[in-house]
């Protein structure tokens, strides 16, 4: 892409994205017409390709990218090329990508994510220019990825208000969360990630917690510590979860359930019969290894469940409310959702994480779930015994 096309594309970026400011409109013209300069006489970065990606969002987006990234170091096949990954979470980054190849560098800090290529990866990687590149694998992916920014801004402009709306056109693709980023089908992913994320001190995590050799279900309740308000639309009452706890002792007295998530002031989930409640005392690494061996985990849809999946730990049970199975639920999992609400609301509006949309029966998607269901539901999957109503 020539100087003048860059350029182009900037100023169409700009005008809607900034249209209400044009003073600022014209400042960020300015810098792009002198970082213009830059694309045009940096041999040196032409040469030697130098790709950033910016990944966004939170951990089920880190690791959904972390396999994106590497089935396209896969695809490109050439050293020569350098992929550097920046995320700004040094935990996550740590834990999640540290098992991509050592081509590919890793970065929590904003100053050390430079090249001459910098790709935002949310939904879609965002290309709002390209450079011509010798590697042609590459330059078919690029000139197809810019394709999609120029013809579809808005799902880039608008972030996070257009999340649903992009579902929404991926599933007329036939595209889930999981490949949702893969315009074009050119990277060929499935569900089965090809990227394993690593585990380290197996062993050493299940003695800390009393867990090597035992039995063990987890389940999480939880939202990040960051999570402000008292209210979450995606999680389960509390009080199903403490029913359902209670049912699950008594048909599986022989396994412990070992409670997961992090400590937030405004969610209290200390749940009766629960053996071990590890909330806030876990690193994710910790985190990593207690999934992986679980027989079964239950938890709404969230950063876990996909963690879960990427370690082909085996199946969870997701229960589903404002957002769609048909694009986060993964085969292997027990994905619960009535019918009671037969719409997913995700970014319907701006508050639909903390207020239902609903004029009447507010909350039914999560309501109508009921922990009979719920119970029946896992019996019916993992082909377990029949409940008899003792005590816990």
């Amino acid at each position: 892409m020539n100087n003048l096309n860059y350029l182009q594309e900037k100023l169409t970026h700009f005008e809607l994205k900034y249209n209400n400011r044009p003073i600022y409109c014209s400042f960020r013209m300015i810098c792009s017409s002198i970082y213009s300069l830059f694309i045009k006489n940096s041999k040196k970065l032409k040469n030697k390709p130098v790709i950033v990606f910016d990944i966004k969002g939170g951990l089920g987006d880190a690791i959904i990218a972390s396999n994106f990234i590497y089935n396209l170091y896969l695809y490109i096949k050439d050293p020569n090329i350098m992929l550097i990954v920046y995320y700004p979470n040094k935990e996550i980054l740590q834990t999640i990508f540290s098992g991509l190849p050592k081509q590919i560098l890793l970065t929590h800090s904003k100053k050390q994510a430079n090249g001459n290529l910098y790709i935002e990866l949310n939904r879609f990687p965002k290309v709002p220019y390209i450079l011509e590149q010798k590697n042609k694998r590459l330059q078919k992916l690029l000139i197809s990825w810019h394709k999609f920014f120029t013809h579809n801004h808005k799902f880039f402009d608008l972030l996070p208000k257009i999340d649903g709306l992009a579902n929404d056109y991926s599933e007329i693709l036939g595209a889930k969360r999981f490949n949702q980023a893969d315009i074009g089908g050119i990277l060929g992913l499935t569900e089965r990630f090809n990227y394993k994320i690593p585990i380290q001190n197996e062993e050493e995590t299940l003695k800390k917690f009393n867990l090597l050799n035992s039995k063990f279900i987890t389940i999480q309740r939880s939202v990040p510590a960051s999570y402000k308000t008292s209210i979450n639309n995606k999680l389960w009452p509390a009080q199903y979860y403490q029913e359902l706890i209670y049912k699950l002792k008594n048909l599986l007295s022989n396994y412990q359930i070992v409670q997961l998530g992090t400590v937030n002031k405004n969610f209290t989930s200390d749940f009766n019969c629960v053996d071990k409640n590890l909330e806030g005392k876990t690193s994710l690494e910790e985190t990593k290894v207690l999934l992986k061996n679980s027989l079964l985990h239950i938890d709404y849809e969230g950063g876990l469940v996909h963690l879960r999946h990427a370690l082909n730990a085996g199946p969870s049970v997701v229960l589903f409310g404002p957002t769609s199975p048909n694009t986060y639920g993964y085969s292997e999992n027990l994905n619960l959702r009535t019918t009671a609400c037969n719409k997913s609301c995700e970014w319907v509006t701006n508050d639909w994480m903390t207020r239902c949309p609903r004029r009447i029966n507010k909350h039914i998607c999560m309501k109508s779930l009921t922990p009979d269901f719920v119970f029946e539901e896992i019996k019916k999957f993992f082909n377990l015994g029949e409940y008899y109503g003792k005590n816990c």
